[in-house]
């Protein structure tokens, strides 16, 4: 499949559609209103979800020999990345843009972690395609929120920030960590659907299988909603901050498929890991960074996360990272 047709797939699923409508919803602005519990519940299916098919999958893989090369050398070189493409990302936006440090590690540190819904959204193309994965991703997914977080941590002490915190006993972030939700239910949910394999799955199949599209779809509704509304601020970044939310997952795609084809992934495989390097947490980092670094400024790094980056991911991003790791593998 060449690009512009992954493209067109993708464009025209209902849960992108749904996505654009809440573009256009939010622009025009329609009286709709998706409460915080509302969206925490749509994420919290969506991450159990996705747990139980990752685990159902692992348990159903034939090779555990495979199955335990894979995954070590996949989990250690993604952790690798985690540390590296914040460092990477502030040494980019130091050099491009204007940014305070502060304000610089915190947007980079978005992308040494992960989008979940993005990394959804993509599992959803992949089953659209007819193209199956291995289920340890879903497991990747969920440690890969935590990298970006501590190298942050690292970054702040390496510039002095805080000089007279000590991260080592710094329990409230640790303990954030350690409880972070997607983190918990992904594993969580891996754990249940490794435990009652198929046959556990066929009965909670009314439940987190056929319903799984039209919840995706509310979901990405309420963050095209957001999407909207958090368009005006970004009138007033430069030209160079707009952009590094664009060639930053571009830049990390890329080493995503390189490492796949090493590693030799399979295609679907590939696809998702080249999406865990793209994405940027707007979820669990936000959150973190306000508590690490609270002089940042949170409308630039979540406004780039989630107005610039998530959007290209989800739109664009996806079928063309599919694209190329069908090219390339």
């Amino acid at each position: 499949m060449d690009i512009i047709t992954a493209l067109s797939c993708n464009l025209l699923s209902p849960a992108i559609l749904f996505f654009v409508l809440g573009v256009i919803a939010g622009k025009a602005k329609v009286d709709i209103h998706f409460s915080d519990q509302l969206e925490r519940y749509l994420s919290l299916y969506l991450m159990i979800a996705v747990g139980l098919k990752g685990g159902v999958a692992i348990a159903n893989i034939s090779d555990p020999c495979l199955l335990q090369r894979n995954i070590i050398f996949t989990f250690l070189v993604s952790m690798l990345l985690g540390f590296l493409i914040p460092i990477f990302g502030v040494l980019l936006l130091r050099l491009t843009t204007q940014v305070d440090k502060m304000t610089a590690i915190a947007l980079a540190a978005h992308y040494g972690s992960i989008s979940i819904i993005t990394f959804t959204s993509a599992i959803s193309f992949l089953k659209v395609q007819g193209v199956s994965y291995q289920g340890y991703m879903v497991a990747l997914a969920a440690l890969m929120e935590i990298p970006g977080i501590i190298a942050a941590i690292l970054l702040m002490r390496l510039y002095k920030i805080h000089a007279s915190r000590d991260v080592l006993s710094d329990r409230p972030l640790i303990k954030e960590i350690a409880s972070n939700t997607a983190v918990f239910f992904l594993l969580g949910g891996l754990g249940v659907g490794y435990l009652t394999g198929a046959q556990g799955m066929e009965k909670l199949g009314g439940v987190f299988v056929t319903p799984f599209q039209g919840m995706l779809a509310l979901f990405l509704l309420s963050m095209g909603v957001k999407v909207a509304r958090k368009l005006s601020p970004l009138k007033g970044f430069t030209l160079p901050l707009v952009l590094f939310g664009v060639y930053m997952p571009l830049i990390a795609c890329i080493i995503g498929l390189l490492i796949s084809k090493v590693l030799e992934h399979d295609l679907g495989t590939a696809t998702l890991f080249m999406v865990l390097c793209a994405s940027a947490s707007y979820i669990a980092v936000p959150g973190a960074m306000k508590m690490v670094l609270p002089e940042a400024q949170e409308s630039i790094y979540l406004t780039i996360a989630l107005v610039i980056t998530f959007p290209f991911n989800i739109v664009v991003g996806i079928p063309c990272y599919y694209s190329l790791a069908a090219l390339v593998l």
